[in-house]
């Protein structure tokens, strides 16, 4: 009887020993896990930071110390375009009401608050567009406190150590107004940038004479601070191909100059030196699949029906059908699939008539090498049409 009685408290004093530590350690485990959680969704892992309060933006260093762009998640933010589009619009109350506000060179909002608003949270600068705002440094850097502004541009510009044209500007503002809350892009995060494109183009940012835009750096700086971005202004990349798009000038705050099709169709099919506004906007409609980013004013419906395609995407779709219906009668077989049938054909020669065709097409703008089937760095970089 005894035995039992000891092989029975047995069990007993490990299930005692077992609930003291469990609540000895409580508070411990509880912080470790914690921890951890935190730590695998840092902002280095997903362009859409989850962790609240104030983040560090490693990528953008202030001026003149070099200290992280410190700034809260915004839950809602409002990417106003500087295209004319936002003439007559009357967003004003709706962009003033959004949590954070992001601009983009020297658009002014004074004159405009009907249709652009007045606040201004984030704006993001071009090095060309610094002398711009320097014009009025009342308007930009004195009354405009509460606004920070991100400067990029190349790095012989933008070189700290060597004091680029650009940087040494900026030490010049920010002893005129030390208030005054200003950034620049790091080298890194400019690769990156330039990382960012290549990826979705299939094509090097510089070997293809390309200069990425401002709202190509807005748009990436604002996948990481907010939550939800309302895009105002900005047209999609077929907007422009129309037959007859409507005139409208390039900026709403210089009416009789630049017309905004015009300038991006010539961009578009510049060879070298030029933005790919049209480009970009494309690669925005894809993150805007994935992302919660929404267009308005014009918005941006969805395609319906079937893209036209370029001559390489008509090889890749015959290619495919040939190749599923091989896979289905090895099937049937039992038999090995052939390996010359591939999925994807062969690389287009430069020279070639089919190149040549694709490539013509493209820069004409009238077809849309689209296929959802594939990464858009695959098909881009395999049809020539970036």
């Amino acid at each position: 009887m005894k035995t039992v009685g000891r092989l029975f408290s047995i069990p007993l004093c490990f299930l005692a020993l077992i609930v003291l530590y469990v609540l000895l350690c409580n508070q411990s485990c509880m912080q470790l896990c914690w921890k951890a959680c935190l730590a695998s969704s840092q902002p280095g892992e997903s362009l859409w930071p989850t962790v609240p309060g104030p983040l560090h933006f490693q990528g953008y260093s202030s001026v003149p110390d070099g200290k992280p762009l410190v700034h809260r998640l915004c839950r809602r933010c409002a990417l106003v375009s500087s295209s004319g589009q936002m003439l007559g619009s009357r967003w004003g109350p709706e962009i003033d009401g959004t949590e954070c506000v992001l601009r983009m060179n020297q658009a002014p909002t004074a004159g405009y608050e009907a249709d652009v608003g007045h606040r201004s949270t984030l704006r993001m600068v071009s090095h060309t567009s610094v002398p711009l705002l320097l014009r009025n440094q009342s308007y930009f850097f004195q009354q405009a406190r509460d606004t920070v502004y991100v400067v990029w541009g190349p790095g012989k510009r933008m070189n700290r150590d060597q004091g680029g044209s650009t940087y040494r500007t900026l030490l010049k503002v920010k002893e005129m107004y030390p208030g005054v809350q200003l950034y620049t892009l790091t080298d890194r995060m400019m690769a990156y940038c330039d990382e960012v494109f290549q990826n979705e183009t299939g094509k090097n940012r510089m070997k293809s004479g390309s200069f990425l835009s401002t709202g190509w750096f807005t748009m990436i700086l604002a996948m990481e601070l907010c939550d939800h971005i309302v895009v105002y202004g900005m047209v999609s990349d077929s907007y422009c191909r129309k037959k007859s798009p409507p005139s409208v000038p390039y900026h709403y705050f210089e009416k009789g100059k630049l017309d905004e099709c015009h300038t991006y169709l010539v961009h578009e099919k510049a060879p070298r030196g030029a933005h790919r506004f049209i480009t970009e906007k494309a690669i925005f409609s894809r993150w805007a699949k994935k992302k919660s980013i929404v267009f308005t004013h014009p918005s941006w419906q969805r395609r319906r029906g079937k893209a036209a395609v370029c001559p390489q995407m008509r090889a890749f779709l015959f290619h495919k059908k040939v190749s599923l219906k091989n896979i289905g009668l090895t099937a049937r077989r039992g038999t090995l699939l052939a390996q010359d049938h591939p999925v994807w054909p062969a690389p287009l020669k430069e020279g070639s008539v089919l190149h040549d065709q694709a490539e013509s097409q493209c820069r004409k703008g009238t077809v849309r090498c689209t296929n959802p089937e594939i990464s858009p760095s695959q098909m881009f970089l395999k049809a020539g049409c970036a």
